[in-house]
């Protein structure tokens, strides 16, 4: 709501009805508020609302922008790229089976997810349920701002490691390393 026009606005916590002209603003659907009627504190606590994406990527990024803006929770969802220097992880519906993309793929299902007051640290494979936070478009995408103080609840998604074969004699090995996931064909073709 674009109250700039408005002569008061209500406190924080308060109900509002609100009459006024949708416009769109950078993007954002927004209602340009002509009154703003105050109507006093609200007892109930503002829930989110439970994201339903649909299985087609290109539906599931027009039901994104409806949603832009509000207060929104997550599906299960599973870890498709692990935390980026910015602090940002990004991540698939559980359902839709996908567990790893690359930068350049799309799809419309894809979520970043972050902190602003936190740093996320999270691994591909992680399954993250619980998670609530404000849904904004970004230049990378649709993102959830996760709520103050309330980080998701994160199942593991790393198994067991893999069983190591023992050192021929007289050879000691003091680390070894998997290289293959260390490149993907997007950022290093070669």
């Amino acid at each position: 709501v674009d109250g700039r026009s408005a002569a008061a606005l209500p406190a924080v916590g308060d109900r509002a009805t609100v009459t006024g002209r949708v416009a769109n603003d950078g993007g954002l659907t927004s209602i340009v508020a002509e009154s703003v009627a105050d109507e006093g504190r609200y007892a109930g606590s503002v829930e989110a609302v439970r994201l339903n994406l649909p299985a087609d990527a290109a539906a599931a990024a027009a039901y994104l922008e409806s949603q832009e803006g509000m207060l929104i929770s997550l599906p299960p969802s599973r870890v498709v790229a692990a935390t980026d220097p910015a602090g940002v992880a990004y991540l698939m519906p559980d359902a839709s089976g996908v567990t790893r993309l690359f930068r350049t793929d799309s799809d419309g299902r894809k979520l970043a997810l972050a902190m602003p007051e936190g740093w996320l640290a999270l691994n591909q494979g992680d399954r993250v349920t619980d998670a609530a936070g404000a849904l904004a478009e970004t230049p990378a995408g649709f993102a959830v701002w996760l709520r103050s103080g309330r980080a998701p609840s994160l199942e593991s998604g790393r198994g067991a490691p893999a069983p190591v074969s023992p050192s021929p004699a007289g050879l000691l090995s003091l680390a070894t390393y998997n290289l293959d996931a260390l490149f993907d064909a997007s950022d290093d073709p070669a």
